[in-house]
């Protein structure tokens, strides 16, 4: 097993024993890898008054207050497959986490997989006003792994940027992002940076087209 040396043993004091320990970490590490990814996005700072959109996301009654809000509002409703699997204790308390490893309170979390909030027939609301924030690049759904190289990279404005593979764009939007933050009026034609994105896949290149046209700034 190529896993074996990272595989915790416990406090096994015979070989067979650490063994059986290792075997039962690996089924929790298969486990672990099969469980569906909670949502997560990042708010666009480029766009003019964004801490509006992060105040909201940030309230612990905001999930609630949406529910309740457009419970009868047919624009806001699962279309297909309604299910209702959370009690109403669950969703009383699901909120937004605030992720704060990631600057300026930007990254937002729920507990639920995309699956769940699209098909609740009252939590399909919310996802509903997230897929518009995300269609207007008031925000960008991405999984948290993806959005922390350019986080790493220290991406500052005047940088020069060539992101090779970059479909489908949402690693790019970040680069943009940071290598425009703070900048206003004339400051943005005169920043000397950029960001060269391309993709060797052409069905993959329209996505990072798509990811382009969103993109919004002020």
């Amino acid at each position: 097993r190529l896993l074996d040396p990272i595989l915790d043993a416990g406090n096994a004091t015979t070989p067979q024993e650490a063994e059986e320990n290792k075997n039962q970490d690996f089924k929790a590490f298969l486990h672990q890898l099969k469980q569906k990814l909670p949502i997560t996005f990042r708010v666009n700072p480029l766009n003019v008054g964004f801490e509006t959109i992060t105040d909201l996301f940030s309230s612990e009654t905001f999930v609630k207050d949406w529910c309740e809000k457009h419970k009868e509002n047919p624009d806001f409703q699962a279309k297909e497959g309604r299910i209702s699997n959370l009690s109403q204790e669950v969703l009383d308390s699901l909120r937004f986490t605030n992720l704060e490893f990631y600057p300026e309170k930007l990254l937002y979390q729920i507990p639920l997989s995309r699956e769940v909030l699209r098909k609740d027939h009252v939590l399909s609301s919310v996802h509903k006003f997230i897929q518009l924030c995300n269609d207007s690049g008031l925000l960008t759904r991405q999984e948290v792994v993806s959005m922390i190289p350019p986080l790493l990279l220290d991406v500052k404005p005047g940088y020069k940027i060539f992101d090779a593979c970059a479909a489908p764009g949402s690693k790019t939007a970040q680069l943009l992002e940071f290598s425009l933050r703070g900048l206003t009026g004339k400051d943005i034609m005169l920043n000397p940076g950029f960001v060269i994105a391309n993709d060797a896949d052409e069905s993959r290149a329209n996505l990072l087209a798509h990811q382009m046209s969103r993109f919004n700034y002020g």
